[in-house]
């Protein structure tokens, strides 16, 4: 017969007990400089990225968010600020993590640059991914602008102030960490695996 004191410690030990601290999904925003647009010719000059935001979190909490800014800290270029970002990811690679992205364009972005900025390493395979504006589509008839969560009412990281200078997330990752908590349990659960990035 198993005692009371071996169930209770096969239960702490499991994997099935909740962790606050586990990181079921990664919530992505980034921030591009505004586009130049020549009305004398129909030439669009890209700027690139300025920032981006990075939610970690489950459907328990927002475990933290991150955020970098070009002209901040060591970065200094888009090239240093993809850097970063792959930093961040790497660890979450293969590890059933899901990138939940506002939208296409989210991604479409973020290859662009990395394809613009060749790093070393520049890879997003081993994550999947979900657009957060195409679940809220076909579930709900929804879009991200009827949340306030399209790429409009983003919110730029702030920068600390003192003796060294920090950027710290605005609140943006962590309101589409709440409408995705919110949402996700009427989202058809084979569409929460996510696509392979």
């Amino acid at each position: 017969m198993i005692s009371f004191r071996e169930v209770m410690n096969v239960r702490r030990h499991s994997w099935l007990q909740l962790d606050d601290q586990r990181t079921t999904w990664l919530f992505l925003v980034l921030g591009e400089h505004p586009e130049e647009t020549s009305e004398a010719s129909t030439t669009v000059s890209r700027e690139g990225l300025e920032y981006w935001e990075l939610g970690v979190g489950n459907p328990n909490t927002l475990v933290r968010a991150e955020a970098e800014k070009v002209g901040v800290g060591g970065i200094s270029s888009e090239s240093d600020l993809l850097e970063s970002l792959l930093v961040e990811l790497r660890p979450h690679r293969y590890q059933g993590t899901v990138l939940i992205i506002p939208d296409r364009a989210t991604l479409q972005t973020l290859r662009r640059s990395f394809g613009d900025t060749p790093l070393q390493g520049a890879t997003l395979r081993g994550l999947s991914y979900i657009e957060l504006e195409a679940s809220l589509r076909s579930a709900f008839g929804q879009s991200l602008a009827e949340h306030r969560l399209d790429a409009g009412s983003y919110v730029s990281p702030r920068v600390t102030e003192g003796d060294t200078e920090a950027v710290v997330s605005a609140g943006t990752v962590e309101r589409f960490w709440d409408l995705w908590t919110r949402v996700f349990p009427l989202v058809p659960a084979a569409d929460l695996q996510g696509e392979a990035l």
